[in-house]
């Protein structure tokens, strides 16, 4: 495995730097420090993997999205905005994320089941949706018209011109649960985001998410973010395409099941590692307990998007990674 290229393509992420492409990471970022250790790119790759982007980077992102929500603002009436998304979590692996921009309309809101209907809407909820698309697919050709506006089942993607980042404009609808009622406490209010193409909308819970990964990552010592991040980046340096599709929220919801105890009383990262190739080989020996994993927020499981031959070629990933750093 070739870790001097997958530094160069990690620091590529990371930094921004367009220059780094002849660097030779062994006797770069400080890793002339650690010759004593073996296969030190392979150490300094798991070492930088697990790091969290720099918060300037991740921030840049977020002005980006202000951005668009001011010439949005100005321009559609009864909407509200919210973020989702890697950035909002700090799971992301890239300086440049993209960021997801929830148009959420307020003309009508959905209700989980059980909650009573006391004041129907009486207009047309998927062609108000549908609308909302229609005016914020206009609104973003017309402001940036040097930039590029693609419109994709569940969001408009748009990125060049001025734009610094991609942004996802996501239009949807609010979801009320039953315990976003009782809490009056936005965490457990859901979204459903309009899929254009099959004219449906799908509910998902950002804020609940965002929550119950930063508790679960101060529950373990940090550990559970490091462990997104570097299989992350796993995925996106293999040289298989298996992994292609092994979405972010899969891989965040993957982790979130992992036994931490041992880890919350080691100082050195590099522990991490056994114990995840400990953790996805005890999900593939026993495949129900793999099969009987959901999602954080509960809305499916992990193997309707997730096959077992993409679980175990995650495990490849960190059981190669095992053998160069700590043997």
């Amino acid at each position: 495995m070739d870790y001097n290229k997958r530094l160069r393509n990690l620091y590529s992420r990371r930094e921004d730097l367009a220059s780094i492409q002849n660097v030779n990471f062994s006797k770069s970022f400080g890793v002339e420090a650690y010759y004593s250790i073996k296969n030190a790119t392979a150490w300094k790759y798991a070492k930088d993997g697990m790091s969290e982007v720099p918060n300037d980077y991740s921030e840049k992102s977020f002005e980006e999205g202000n951005r668009i929500i001011d010439q949005l603002k100005g321009r559609l009436s009864q909407v509200e905005f919210r973020f989702q998304g890697s950035v909002t979590t700090r799971t992301n692996i890239k300086s440049y994320s993209d960021i997801d921009l929830l148009v959420i309309t307020t003309k009508f809101f959905s209700l989980e089941k059980g909650i009573p209907n006391l004041n129907p809407y009486k207009g047309n909820s998927m062609q108000d949706l549908q609308k909302l698309r229609e005016k914020c697919i206009s609104i973003l050709k017309e402001i940036y018209y040097t930039a590029g506006v693609e419109p994709h089942a569940k969001s408009i993607k748009i990125s060049g011109g001025s734009l610094k980042r991609m942004i996802d404009v996501v239009p949807a609808n609010w979801y009320d649960t039953k315990e976003y009622r009782r809490e009056n406490n936005e965490i457990y209010r859901g979204v459903e985001v309009f899929n254009a193409e099959e004219k449906k909308r799908f509910a998902n819970f950002p804020f609940l998410l965002k929550e119950q990964i930063e508790k679960k990552d101060k529950d373990t010592n940090g550990y559970y973010r490091k462990c997104v991040r570097l299989a992350k980046n796993l995925k996106c340096d293999s040289e298989t395409k298996i992994l292609e599709n092994f979405s972010s929220y899969d891989i965040q919801s993957l982790f979130f099941y992992m036994d931490f105890d041992y880890l919350r009383q080691q100082k050195d990262d590099f522990y991490v590692i056994p114990k995840v190739v400990e953790y996805l080989q005890d999900l593939i020996s026993h495949s129900q307990k793999f099969l009987s994993l959901e999602v954080i927020d509960g809305t499916r499981k992990i193997s309707d998007r997730v096959s077992q031959k993409e679980l175990r070629a995650l495990f490849d990933e960190f059981s190669e990674l095992k053998g160069y750093v700590v043997g």
